[in-house]
């Protein structure tokens, strides 16, 4: 690819990785979409990192994402998985030719038309937040041209999946704000309105959340709202 082109693919990632900083799920669709853009791959998938084993979070293509899903819970590690464990690169040629993890390998070589796969963890300072594997068709896809441009978009990949989260958490601690102040009204309404005590109003608002099978905020909201406890009896 010219150094143009490149230019221009690399505006073309920062531009849309940052469209929708606040939304983690279209952020990991995004990356995942824009991996193929950049090498060039058929496929690309994010894994999420957990305590356990990673996570299938979004796929270039929704079509392969069951298939993605499956080889990664049944086949026994492999090369997504080792890239989060050991927070690193990993990078399979030709497939036909791979030794580590036979069963990953034989289920992928048997199943798919995958034959080589790039595999980066996504990290900063030092802490997996999850992987970007590339999935192609043909052995060495990945030459050295295509590997740093890769490594390059993966750490785009890795800023703009740190937004997303921080924005979500910063968007869900503004919600849990926002009901605790209508949850702390709504207890203050019940406390003038029938002079009982705090942990009275409480439990008349968890009594009438579990009737309803409606979220406390919910009941707290519509008090604050209507001046009604809504309480589900006849």
């Amino acid at each position: 690819m010219a150094e143009l082109d490149w230019a221009r693919v690399f505006a073309r990632v920062a531009r849309e990785l940052t469209a929708n900083a606040h939304d983690e799920g279209q952020t990991l669709r995004k990356i995942a979409e824009l991996a193929t853009v950049v090498s060039g791959c058929q496929w690309a998938a994010i894994a999420k990192a957990t305590d356990d084993t990673p996570v299938v979070a979004a796929t270039s293509d929704p079509a392969i994402a069951d298939q993605i899903v499956r080889i990664q819970a049944t086949a026994g590690g492999g090369p997504t998985w080792e890239a989060v464990r050991d927070c690193t690169t990993i990078h399979v040629p030709d497939l036909g030719a791979e030794t580590r993890w036979p069963e990953h390998v034989q289920e992928l070589l048997s199943t798919t038309p995958v034959r080589s796969i790039l595999a980066f963890c996504l990290q900063l300072s030092g802490d997996p937040l999850g992987a970007l594997t590339l999935y192609a068709e043909q052995p060495n896809a990945f030459p050295t041209g295509i590997y740093n441009a890769a490594s390059i978009y993966a750490e785009h990949a890795a800023i703009a999946l740190d937004h997303s989260r921080a924005g979500n958490r910063a968007e869900n601690l503004e919600i849990a704000l926002r009901s605790s102040r209508e949850i702390g009204i709504a207890i203050g309404i019940l406390i003038e309105r029938h002079k009982i005590t705090t942990e009275q109003a409480f439990d008349m608002m968890r009594v009438a959340s579990q009737r309803t099978h409606q979220k406390l905020r919910a009941i707290a909201s519509e008090l604050v709202r209507s001046g009604v406890l809504i309480t589900g009896a006849d």
